[in-house]
């Protein structure tokens, strides 16, 4: 900037250098989606770099198991946090001209291959208006947790069978369950145990809002062991859902290998040395106990006893095999009547499965959830006069690795 001043025949100059810093990344980025697109299976929300909304640097992030968990919100939370040398990612993100959008489904609980359908009709849809918008740069993706493996259905789908090109430069999957996923085997079959028992339990909306993340399509898929009732009527735990899907990607991979389609990171939380999460020190996974008022067992007259009902789910640590046991007794309301079991429960897996505890991403998800599901549902149970739920674990190891 240059000043000229003139007075009384004098001039005087001056100059100096003004710096205009850039507008910030959070200046640019709008703080709602500039756009939403619905495209049956999923919802996209688009947030343009430039203010003429035009896409031409798609960063797509694909969201994981139990989506209204981890939302658009959280993913704005995320990327403004400064990374060990004070980088914000999503200053980065903007210097560098990326468009963000947000995959959201419609069922983050439907089959991997169903979901990977939605994610390709966005993919073309992106693609489709990127082009029409003038520009012809790759798109990156970014798989979180579940969307990671969705993502990797989906390019290895559109590519090996259909021919399609995605045009996907970068892959980045963080955290994903690509060889499957856990939720504590204790607490699994202490639920399915407990729906086996009261037909009271199985019908109460709480518990049915809980089961839907354990029993949707995805959860089957995904999980390592997973708790059902067999066909003897006894409890037992499945591999099936998941090693089927395992063969099924195994057999696209075989065709084209993902690292041939694309540059793809791989992101993981773990222990390259095997070191367990010494962060999980209770034996218990969970526990319950139920009291009933005069409720006939067994043959005995109801005003003669009470009937206590009592579960424990252990943690599946390295060096365990019993995994849950429950108990029915009868408690005399007279001190001179013994205590009886009237029915016992256990399972005991061949051998250590050590999942709650090993390597790998941790979770929380669906404790507090199951915990009052399971308060809510004693509640309303007839006859009840006492119970409790106890869950002392915080997380758990969610993602093996």
């Amino acid at each position: 900037m240059r000043l000229q001043v003139q007075q009384n025949g004098r001039t005087w100059l001056a100059h100096s250098y003004v710096t205009v810093p850039e507008p910030s990344a959070s200046e640019r980025y709008s703080a709602t989606p500039d756009e939403e697109v619905a495209l049956g299976g999923a919802k996209l929300s688009i947030f343009f770099d430039c203010a003429d909304h035009k896409l031409r640097k798609p960063l797509i992030v694909v969201e994981g198991f139990g989506g209204e968990l981890i939302n658009v919100d959280k993913l704005f939370e995320l990327i403004n946090e400064p990374d060990s040398e004070g980088i914000i990612l999503k200053d980065f993100l903007d210097d560098e001209s990326y468009d963000l959008i947000w995959v959201d489904w419609s069922n983050s609980n439907a089959r991997i291959q169903d979901n990977a359908a939605a994610l390709q009709a966005a993919i073309e849809w992106i693609n489709a208006r990127k082009h029409a918008d003038g520009s012809s740069e790759p798109n990156v993706m970014i798989g979180a947790s579940m969307g990671g493996l969705v993502g990797k259905y989906c390019l290895l789908h559109m590519h090996n069978i259909q021919g399609k090109d995605a045009e996907v430069e970068r892959f980045f999957t963080y955290d994903s369950p690509m060889k499957g996923a856990n939720f504590p085997v204790g607490i699994q079959l202490l639920i399915r145990d407990l729906l086996n028992l009261s037909g009271a339990t199985a019908s109460d909306p709480n518990i049915q809002a809980a089961l839907q993340l354990l029993d949707g399509y995805a959860a089957t898929q995904m999980l390592r062991q997973k708790a059902i009732i067999d066909g003897n009527g006894n409890l037992a735990l499945s591999s099936a859902g998941f090693d089927a899907l395992q063969a099924e990607m195994a057999a696209l991979s075989d065709i084209k290998p993902l690292s041939d389609i694309t540059r793809y990171i791989a992101l993981s939380n773990g222990a390259g040395n095997g070191t367990a999460q010494e962060s999980i020190d209770s034996d218990l996974a969970m526990e319950f106990s139920l009291t009933l008022d005069g409720v006939p067992w067994g043959g005995a007259p109801y005003w003669q006893y009470d009937v206590l009902i009592q579960g424990t789910a252990y943690t599946a640590r390295q060096s365990t095999t019993l995994l849950y046991e429950r108990t029915v007794k009868a408690i005399p309301v007279l001190p001179f009547f013994p205590i009886s079991i009237e029915e016992s429960v256990s399972y005991s897996h061949p051998f250590a499965l050590g999942l709650d505890v090993a390597p790998g991403g941790n979770s929380n998800i669906a404790l507090s959830q199951i915990e009052g599901a399971l308060n809510n549902a004693f509640a309303n149970v007839p006859d009840q006069i006492g119970y409790y739920v106890n869950i002392p674990i915080d997380h758990f190891c969610f993602v093996p690795t």
